[in-house]
């Protein structure tokens, strides 16, 4: 699968684009294009869509990517694929969990971007904290953003 390197700079603008376009009212000042980085854009990417999948019962983070990575029909969605989809919908009901993560060297910890409300705003990018060697688990109406492999038509 051939990929088209972003440059740095291309990148922090695109990255600014992009998160202006999802028009959120609150943004966790860690969520930024230096600590979720835009992912390539690859030859295949037409051949791939956002969606959001919902597991049944509580799921854990990490214990979610591994089904995701496991499953053949599906991929992690970056923060790029992510932002794009999330800016084409103004009615966000249920939180939307990013699959992507940042280790904070700092904090000792993962940050996790989810999409979603809060008492004061409808539209905020939060991240969830999750400390080394823990993980946290989330609600079946907690939507996950993957990439689905389109049906051949």
């Amino acid at each position: 699968m051939e990929k088209i390197k972003i440059t740095k700079k291309f990148a922090t603008r695109l990255f600014i684009k992009l998160l202006s376009a999802c028009k959120m009212k609150w943004v966790d000042e860690n969520f930024t294009e230096k600590n979720f980085s835009l992912e390539p854009i690859t030859a295949d990417e037409s051949d791939w869509e956002v969606c959001v999948h919902h597991f049944k019962y509580y799921t854990y983070y990490f214990s979610a990517i591994k089904k995701i990575k496991k499953n053949p029909n599906y991929q992690l969605c970056g923060p790029r694929r992510a932002m794009e989809y999330i800016a084409h919908r103004r009615n966000l009901r249920n939180p939307l969990i990013m699959t992507t993560h940042w280790w904070n060297s700092g904090g000792e910890c993962w940050g996790i971007p989810i999409i979603g409300r809060s008492w004061d705003y409808n539209r905020i990018i939060n991240l969830a904290y999750i400390s080394k060697g823990e993980d946290a688990d989330f609600p079946p109406e907690y939507g996950w953003l993957v990439l689905k492999r389109k049906k051949s038509s």
